[in-house]
């Protein structure tokens, strides 16, 4: 892991760019993230990426056009699972999203379900995860 943490962040809605941004800036997190609007986009980032500038984490919402966040993470690592197995991917959600984030922690691909809006509990878990997958990158090995 660099001294920052490098995140791709997919989100339709452009508020929550805003937000996150924010929020990474004034608690001074060493986060930096890119943005994208739609799953299209985030593969389309993706595929530009060397392995080594791949980000360290990708946060998904879980609503999304085209396909949901658990869709996007399948299509993503089957096309970059074995390339790429230090990247983290999350699923991101509202309070009032009905869905079960026992089961989406139980996908072998998602690390977590994560709150929005972030607040500093999820910064942190994004970087003390990231920290425990560089110094054991076998747990990150994804199979589908």
């Amino acid at each position: 892991m660099h001294n920052k943490l490098h995140c791709l962040f997919v989100d339709p809605m452009p508020g929550f760019e805003f937000l996150t941004r924010a929020n990474i800036e004034f608690n001074e997190w060493p986060i930096e993230i890119e943005y994208v609007n739609s799953p299209l986009d985030a593969l389309a980032y993706l595929r530009s990426k060397s392995v080594d500038d791949f980000p360290d984490a990708i946060l998904s919402d879980w609503r999304l056009p085209f396909f949901n966040g658990v869709e996007m993470a399948y299509r993503i690592f089957q096309e970059f699972g074995k390339l790429h197995p230090k990247t983290l991917f999350y699923i991101c959600t509202c309070p009032n999203d009905q869905l079960d984030r026992q089961q989406f922690e139980q996908l072998p691909l998602v690390t977590a379900v994560l709150p929005k809006p972030f607040d500093n509990g999820c910064f942190g878990r994004l970087w003390t995860d990231a920290k425990q997958a560089k110094a054991s990158p076998q747990h990150l090995a994804m199979s589908l």
